[in-house]
């Protein structure tokens, strides 16, 4: 019972940091509107003396995830992975190992995904600022699930699950799917966007299986979802100074990115 209520304390100290933070954000209204966002670097995962690309330098979205299935057995378990370590790399460095360090997760830090429908400065500000009460649930553009019948793997667009006509009315002109993203973008901060995303996840794990999926802010920093069964915890972390001091290129959307741009 003790443990219990240390953890329902835990957890309510954080959701109450989430919320003291999500107060002091103030979102740009259109941020992204016409214009064009390119990532400078890529970001991998290093693991056993490896790497992988988590985001590649190129056209920024924030409604993109990258998603990996991790080894969630009682033997792997046992070995306590609770570090994740994330590097960056320019493009002219490739083929190299001109790694800079970027952040490190720490695992045991993660605590339960944010739950949107509490975040009640989100939804007066939906309200206020757009007219809506609710969203549409996101899903995954395409297919979701591989050949071999276990989740996918790799990157994932995140879209707005709507019909075939418009979501909803808002003033004058209605909302299509191309609005809620943009609103989604430009008008919610990284904890709201990452739980509304979340919503396109709502299958249970297989067993002896965990995912772990990584959603890149346009601050840059990085959230880390991950899930066992049907539970989910979320770490985040911020930039190191040398790849925030790099950020996001900015351009307008008449002007064509090429991967040249980020060297």
């Amino acid at each position: 019972m003790a443990e219990r209520g240390q953890a329902a304390s835990s957890s309510g100290r954080f959701q109450r940091a989430i919320e003291r933070r999500e107060a002091a954000v103030v979102v740009a209204p259109k941020a992204s509107a016409g214009k064009r966002r390119l990532l400078p670097f890529e970001i991998q995962l290093m693991q056993a003396g490896k790497t992988e690309a988590l985001f590649r330098p190129g056209p920024f979205d924030e409604l993109r995830v990258f998603q990996r299935r991790v080894d969630a057995s009682r033997h792997m378990r046992a070995k306590r992975h609770s570090l994740e370590f994330l590097t960056w790399l320019s493009p002219h460095d490739q083929g190299s190992e001109a790694y800079r360090a970027y952040g490190v997760f720490q695992l045991e830090e993660a605590q339960p995904l944010v739950d949107l429908r509490r975040q009640q400065s989100f939804w007066l500000r939906l309200r206020a600022e757009h007219g809506l009460r609710t969203l549409p649930q996101a899903r995954v553009r395409g297919l979701r699930k591989a050949a071999d019948g276990l989740p996918r793997e790799g990157r994932l667009e995140i879209e707005p699950r709507l019909a075939s006509g418009p979501y909803q009315r808002n003033g004058q002109r209605d909302l299509s799917q191309g609005d809620v993203c943009g609103l989604m973008r430009d008008h919610a901060s990284g904890f709201e966007r990452v739980a509304w995303m979340e919503e396109a996840f709502r299958s249970e794990v297989p067993r002896g299986m965990a995912l772990h999926r990584y959603y890149l802010d346009a601050d840059l920093s990085v959230y880390l979802v991950r899930q066992i069964g049907l539970a989910k915890t979320v770490c985040v972390l911020s930039a190191s100074e040398e790849a925030r001091a790099r950020g996001l290129l900015i351009y307008p959307k008449r002007r064509p990115l090429t991967y040249e741009d980020a060297a």
